[in-house]
């Protein structure tokens, strides 16, 4: 009878020490931020065949998902575009082959079935979460070298064995943390010459170019990011600076989704709805919330009741 692992066994079993695989880093930069963005939109209404984390990554990665009702059920497939061009150059039919339900078919788009963009040039997100996983992890890769070379601020030479053994037992000492007593040969100090190896500030540079790194993949996203490269504090214009490049993405990717969910809804008869989810959702209610307010501000401040200074400035007159 085969033993069952201990939980730390099963857990541990799956770590590895990802900074020596490149490959292995990358593909998890992205998948972490695909975990992010996978709940960037809330459908509700949609049929049990579709799930949310499943279409999101067909439109995220591929670019499209094709809507398609098979045997009475509706699915969304990963598909081929194809076919003789429209006016606009644009393709008129899906291909879909899926193993598992045993379908293939060339579809008329708009006739026999519906294409969902997720962006009106049907990229995806992955050309974007590419280039930013690449440099995240050459910049993470960059630390870690960083961090070793910390360890040899300076490069030690000796000119002779004599000098080598005395200098090995005086660096043992310390690593050691003995009393490493008081040197008194003249020798030792003339046989050794230490280089400088290490600066300081790389650390923090590495670290400021991953931070900046990340801040403007999370602004692609639409998500804020709370690093500046200014190194002060910032002022709550500056801060509302970036708010502007949050949204034409995420714009974008709503309306693609909602214009064909409206087609979706009309040729199968289905009541589902889209819009945005999760910190997306809060972020632009926030954005609302305090435009709201600051236009109750500016408000306030103008005069309440122009005719009533109307009539006391004509009564002053009057008076005059």
């Amino acid at each position: 009878m085969a033993t069952i692992p201990s939980r730390d066994e099963w857990i541990f079993g799956r770590v590895k020490n990802v900074l020596n695989d490149k490959e292995h880093m990358l593909q998890n930069n992205i998948l972490q931020m695909l975990n992010r963005t996978t709940r960037m939109f809330r459908y509700k209404n949609l049929p049990e065949t579709i799930l949310p984390k499943d279409l999101e990554t067909q439109l995220q990665v591929g670019g499209f998902a094709v809507w398609k009702e098979v045997d009475g059920k509706l699915y969304t497939f990963t598909a081929g575009l194809g076919g003789e061009p429209n006016p606009y150059y644009l393709p008129t039919l899906a291909i879909v082959a899926n193993p598992a339900l045993r379908y293939n078919a060339s579809l008329e788009i708009g006739k026999d079935c519906v294409v969902m963009l997720n962006d009106n040039f049907y990229q995806g997100l992955m050309p974007m979460f590419n280039k930013y996983a690449s440099l995240l992890t050459e910049a993470e890769i960059s630390l870690k070298y960083a961090i070793i070379n910390a360890r040899v601020p300076a490069l030690i030479q000796a000119d002779n064995d004599s000098t080598y053994e005395s200098a090995m037992k005086f660096f043992d000492k310390v690593v050691e943390g003995k009393e490493y007593g008081i040197i008194s040969s003249k020798e030792f100090f003339d046989g050794i010459r230490a280089q400088d190896y290490y600066k300081q500030s790389y650390i923090k540079d590495v670290i400021e170019s991953i931070q900046y790194i990340k801040g403007s993949w999370f602004n692609e996203v639409g998500l804020k990011s709370a690093f500046n490269m200014k190194r002060e504090a910032i002022n709550e214009s500056e801060a509302d600076l970036n708010d502007d490049i949050l949204h034409p993405t995420i714009d974008t990717m709503l309306e693609c989704r909602k214009s064909a969910i409206e087609k979706v809804n009309e040729m199968y008869g289905t009541n589902i709805t889209v819009e945005l989810d999760s910190a997306w959702e809060k972020d632009r209610h926030d954005e609302e919330l305090t435009q709201e307010y600051k236009e109750a501000e500016i408000e306030s401040m103008e005069p309440e009741n122009t005719e009533e200074q109307e009539v006391n400035e004509n009564e002053n007159v009057g008076d005059t």
